[in-house]
């Protein structure tokens, strides 16, 4: 079979969504494949739209001869036409597939368009869009063998002989089989030739008619099998990856007509319940991470450059194993896999039935998981990288019912179709393992893949001791490299800055408590095969805790750059004796004075920190509690340094952080000094900047453009930041923590490659590189985007905070901080100025006057707190946070107020698995009781009994929250309320919603809200109860002053002359009040001048001392309501009092009666005639 690229010399045009038939204003454009139409619009990565690629092509008829078009993958719902023919439809975006387009083919010059139509949101990730993957011609006989037909299984045998079993298939469309003859050669990496089978057409098997989800034209397939044996084969391993080949040839009167050959390797691979993983019978333990298909700038177009790249990288972090999620890789990557020892866990879908978005593959699965479970297994079941097959991640029919059951089983019998000597090990991975019907599925499959589980290791293995368990996703720990939010030991999930802090305390909801956790994970449970850490690289899409651009899960950003984690992850997974190694984080520039976590990550058996000099300890590791030490210093300019020791005290390894200043010069590093011209190959180059005595500028941010020269072109630039809105395919961003990537490829021509990078202020850098001659069509490169903002801003790079004073007290209460930007010369002058606690949540211990650069700071109560300047530096969000904290004393204690917004990770005490939320709110437990609780809260007088919550919850399904007064089932506590939350789920998204609470919370108290499910709470607000319209008991005025009186419990008595009694917060809203209600006992004289009083009149219209009887009502109205700002009086000589405005509520009311028990005021309404005023 010829195999002839097809990805050069290609047309492309975007037209509306859902466009069937192409417009003839189509405006095309010259593109190579792989192409991704979505990069190239950064601020507009999800657009809906129908792309065409169009290609003219010159064929010269061959009578006999068979043309195949095949596709790596195309993204999605795709159609292929041939000169106006349609030739067949593919509708997954991640499997390949491939047509016979020979009927619709003529001489001479010939059109194939390609549609692809986009919706979304189709997958949770970015899936960029087009023909995203390589494209080849095939040309073949009318009887030959079929691509996907060859079929290797070494399987080892006794006494160190292997058995390899070849199975190898040949179509016809209409040439008759007779007289050829099938033959099989077995050659080693070297080519020497070990076995040599011929098996003529008689011997050929003729398989049913062809199977539904075959894409060819072929009318007879055949199939012919040989068995070679082995004598002590070179062995497939992680450290040594021997090859062997079959090659197959289909032979005629007329000599060789067809050829095909794949590459295998000897190897045996056993998944245990107790015994872990096997790889040729050694213990292995998966050492593994989940990575998505896109490479940052270059968004899902595959590059194998930087493929291999990202592999080698991973490896050097001590990964073995890689689970795809949640899709097949290209081609070339299972290749690369293969070739550097790395285990394979290959996916197939994220959805089946259920899907999880309205435009996702689910929409499909029923018509076509049979064509593409056979495209993804057929592929691939030759590699010996392979360990998995996943045939679903996180699915939701396992557990909606009992079909999920059965559409496993059917799947499982599909791959068994394709694979049936099991190179490959079917399996699932969950986070519905929790559940029934899930856990049915697993035992169906026997090989578990547990996401974000590990609590159910222990119980799952004992009741099912057949089950092989791993973690198919752990951790989950979000960061941003060179981004610290300090202190070390406050978990803070999300920050002003967009940004997740690398320290390692960014924890999800559903991750790893720490890195720490999630590394000994295998010591705690020795019988799991491992784990795959989410994830190994960044991808674009699904930005936790963020609505930003890209994830922050990744050890590794978009760029290629590793974080801290990758370090940590370093510690565990490095063998100490072979590669030790120590990394000291953060970096060392800071506020002087600011209290920094210093934290060491080794493999070694212990670690000392020097700051300046000056020893801070040495520390010994315990490799069962983690693999990271950490201290805390005071920030001084210097050098911080760490040394790892072994057990005998001997220097493995050491780290350095100095202190530096701004950036003075630009520095280049390239990945590699030469390139194929035909631009095919990429070259990754590392843009640094140094300050003035050579040190790296860690936290620089410094805005860069790159012009690339000669024989090259710039592909794109990559910072690794998930909140920077630039494009990706531009020729100037700025730096993100110290680092940006360039890309570069040939174009075309040959000699030199010259790179400048310029940046404002700086010394500019030049970097050469050659581009080699090249043989085939060159690979065109898109020309980066121009940058359509300003090249010459300077961004301030730090905040440098000095105080007055760090320690407040009553004797001083207030200190001033004054902010220097650094570098001076700035572009941006903004400044926002924060008082927080340590989770960032707004404090209440301490006011603020901000002037400019200068902030004045007064305490109003004890406690610690830090002071914030956050810049912004021409960017919607703030770009980096300079903190410094104060401390409080001796001021006075303050409660929280429950009538301003009280964040959720303020709590005070928690029962259950409690985690971060997003925006600085908690999470619940996924099953079983949890609950927070506040203390110190102060109602005040009035109380409360509505609160308002906003809430995230994970699913649309009806939510039950209990609400208590103090601690949930505590003695002394009480359940207010039961109430239920039901409202379409919006992901990552807030919905507030309100309940009235059995009770009115009064005075200084606790609240807990409760639940049985995961949902985030991001805080709550009390909405104050208003008494103006309440009984109020006399005795709860809030002033009492006159002649005489005596206060009883609720009640005043014996009032004399000149008695008030004054009733504060007293809200009538905007309408107001016009009567109120008082209950008494008058002297006795009031009897008789009730005795004259008209009975047609109101008892309001009598004189406020008059009264029928013993504790009669008492009434006082106003002509107009009671509304105004300052207190209203009801006169007892007047009988009536009168509002001196009726446009804001009344903050008083003064009553002066004589023996008063309560009073009752009314709305204006049902007014009587003689005195328009409410009839009693």
């Amino acid at each position: 079979m010829k195999r002839t690229d097809f990805s050069v010399d290609w047309l492309f045009a975007a037209c509306a969504p859902d466009t069937e038939l192409l417009p003839w204003n189509a405006q095309f454009t010259p593109v190579d494949l792989p192409h991704d139409w979505q990069i190239r619009h950064a601020d507009d990565l999800y657009r809906d739209g129908t792309l065409f690629y169009r290609k003219y092509f010159f064929v010269t008829d061959v009578p006999g001869t068979r043309r195949m078009l095949w596709f790596g993958g195309a993204y999605m719902d795709t159609t292929v036409f041939v000169n106006g023919t349609e030739v067949g439809q593919w509708k997954y975006g991640y499997t390949s597939f491939w047509f016979d387009i020979t009927d619709a083919l003529h001489e001479g010059q010939n059109e194939v368009l390609v549609r692809c139509n986009l919706r979304h949101p189709n997958s949770r990730w970015y899936s960029g869009a087009g023909l995203y993957r390589n494209v080849e011609l095939w040309e073949a006989p009318d009887l030959h063998l079929m691509p996907d037909g060859l079929y290797v299984a070494a399987k080892e045998g006794d006494n160190g002989a292997w058995t390899v079993a070849v199975t190898a298939e040949a179509g016809s469309v209409t040439a008759a089989s007779a007289g050829r003859t099938l033959t099989l050669h077995l050659t080693d990496d070297s080519g020497s030739l070990l076995g040599t089978a011929a098996i003529p057409a008689d011997a050929w098997a003729a398989l049913p008619s062809p199977d539904g989800w075959r894409t060819g034209k072929e009318t007879a397939i055949y199939k012919a099998s040989h068995t070679f044996t082995l004598q002590d084969p070179a062995l497939w391993d992680l450290d040594a990856p021997n090859f062997y080949h079959i090659t197959a040839e289909l032979t005629g009167a007329d000599g060789v007509t067809d050829t095909l050959t794949t590459r295998f390797g000897c190897r045996t691979i056993e998944a245990t319940p107790d015994c872990g993983l096997l790889v040729n019978h050694k213990r292995v333990l998966i050492k593994g991470v989940c990575i998505h298909h896109d490479f940052g700038c270059l968004g899902s177009a595959f590059e194998y450059s930087a493929a291999k790249r990202q592999l080698e990288i991973l490896k050097s972090m001590g990964v073995n194993s890689i689970r795809t999620g949640h899709t097949p890789p290209a081609p070339q990557f299972m290749d690369l896999a293969d070739e550097m020892g790395i285990l394979m866990d290959v996916e197939s879908f994220d959805c089946w039935r259920s899907g999880k978005n309205p435009y996702d593959y689910g929409r499909f699965f029923d018509e076509w998981q049979e064509k593409d479970v056979a495209a993804w297994i057929r592929r691939d079941r030759n590699h010996p990288s392979l360990l998995f097959w996943c045939i679903g991640n996180e699915i939701y029919d396992t557990h909606a019912g009992s079909e999920g059951a059965d559409t496993m089983r059917m799947l499982l019998a599909e791959v068994a179709t394709h694979d049936p000597a099991r190179n490959g090990i079917p399996t699932l991975g969950s986070n519905y393992m929790p559940w029934e019907n899930t856990q049915h599925c697993a035992d169906i499959i026997k090989v578990a893949g547990y996401n974000y589980g590990e609590r159910l290791y222990a119980s799952h293995h004992e009741k099912h001791p057949d089950w092989v368990i791993y973690g198919s996703e752990t951790s989950s720990i979000v960061q941003s490299r060179g981004i610290y939010h300090f202190p070390l030991s406050q978990s803070l999930l999300s920050d002003d800055d967009l940004q997740c802090s690398s320290l390692g305390n960014s924890r999800t909801s559903w991750g790893a408590e720490s890195w720490d956790v999630c590394l000994q994970s295998e010591q705690r449970w020795p019988f799991t095969l491992g784990q795959y850490l989410w994830t190994g690289w960044d991808y674009i899409g699904e930005p936790t805790p963020y609505h930003t651009r890209s994830s922050y899960f990744g050890t590794i950003d978009t760029a290629g750059f590793p974080k801290d984690a990758y370090y940590v992850v370093q510690a565990a997974w490095l063998d100490p004796k072979t590669h030790p190694m120590v990394h000291l984080f953060p970096y060392w520039d800071f506020n002087e004075g600011q209290l920094i976590d210093l934290c060491a990550c080794t493999n070694a058996h212990s670690v000392e920190l020097f700051v300046n000099g000056e020893s801070l300890g040495r520390k010994v590791l315990d490799s069962a509690k983690g693999r990271t030490a950490s201290w805390q210093a005071a920030y001084r300019p210097g050098s911080v340094k760490v040394v790892a020791y072994d057990e005998n005290g001997k220097v493995v390894a050491t780290d350095e952080q100095d202190s530096f200043d701004d950036s003075a010069m630009v520095c280049l590093q390239a990945d590699r000094k030469t390139i194929s011209g035909d631009g095919r190959e990429l070259a990754f180059i590392t843009i640094t900047t140094r300050d003035k005595n050579g040190n790296p500028v860690r936290n620089a941010n410094d805005r860069v453009t790159v012009r690339v020269n000669g024989a090259g072109v710039l592909v794109g630039l990559d910072n690794g930041d998930s909140a920077d809105p630039d494009e990706y395919q531009t020729d100037s961003r700025r730096l993100f923590s110290g680092m940006l990537l360039a890309v570069v490829a040939g174009n075309g021509r040959t000699g030199t490659i010259t790179v400048d990078v310029t940046a404002p202020g700086l010394r500019p850098a030049v970097l050469t590189l050659n581009a080699a001659p090249f043989e085939g069509p060159v690979r065109r490169r898109l020309p980066p985007l121009t940058f359509g903002g300003s090249t010459q801003e300077i961004p301030v790079r730090k905040l440098a905070l000095t105080a007055e004073r760090t320690a407040l007290e009553k004797e001083h209460p207030v200190t001033h901080i004054t902010a220097a930007r650094r570098p001076a010369a700035a572009t941006f002058t903004d400044i926002e100025w924060q008082l927080t606690d340590d989770k960032g949540v707004p404090a209440v211990n301490a006011a603020m006057q901000p002037d400019g650069d200068v902030l004045t700071v007064t305490a109003l109560g004890d406690g610690t707190l830090r002071v914030r300047a956050l810049v912004r530096n021409g960017h919607d969000a703030p770009q980096l946070i300079s903190q410094l904290e104060l401390s409080i004393s001796g001021v006075g204690q303050l409660h929280k107020n429950p009538y301003e917004f009280i964040s959720a990770s303020r709590f005070d005490a928690s029962f259950g698995d409690i985690g971060n939320g997003n925006e600085r709110g908690v999470s619940t437990s996924r099953t079983g009781r949890s609950w927070v609780l506040f203390d110190d809260i102060d109602f005040g007088p009035d109380g409360a009994d509505t609160v308002e919550l906003p809430i995230f919850a994970l699913d649309g399904e009806p939510t039950t929250f209990r609400f208590w007064d103090g601690e949930p089932y505590a003695e002394g506590s009480t359940m207010i309320g039961e109430r239920v939350y039901h409202k379409p789920k919006q992901w990552n998204v807030y919905q507030p919603d309100t309940f009235k609470l059995d009770k009115l919370l009064r005075g200084i108290g606790r609240f807990a809200v409760e639940l049985n499910v995961k949902v985030h709470i991001k805080g709550f607000t009390f909405t104050r109860h208003s008494r103006a319209w309440d009984t109020l008991a006399a005795g709860a005025c809030d002033a009492v002053y006159g002649d005489s009186f005596t206060r009883d419990g609720s009640r005043v008595l014996g009032i004399g002359n000149n008695v008030s009694l004054l009733f504060d917060r007293m809200d009538f809203g905007e309408t107001g009040c016009c009567g109120i209600r008082i209950t008494g006992w008058p002297a006795p004289s009031a009897f008789r001048a009730a005795a004259r009083c008209p009975p047609t009149r109101c008892i309001c219209c009598l004189p406020l001392q008059t009264a029928v009887r013993p504790s009669a009502v008492w009434s006082s109205l106003a002509h107009r309501p009671i509304g105004a700002s300052k207190p209203s009086r009801l006169s007892p000589s007047r009988g009536r009092g009168r509002s001196r405005s009726s446009s804001c509520p009344a903050r008083s009311l003064t009553l002066i009666p004589l023996h008063l028990f309560e009073a009752t005021t009314y709305e204006p309404r049902n007014l009587c005639r003689p005195c328009r005023h409410r009839a009693h």
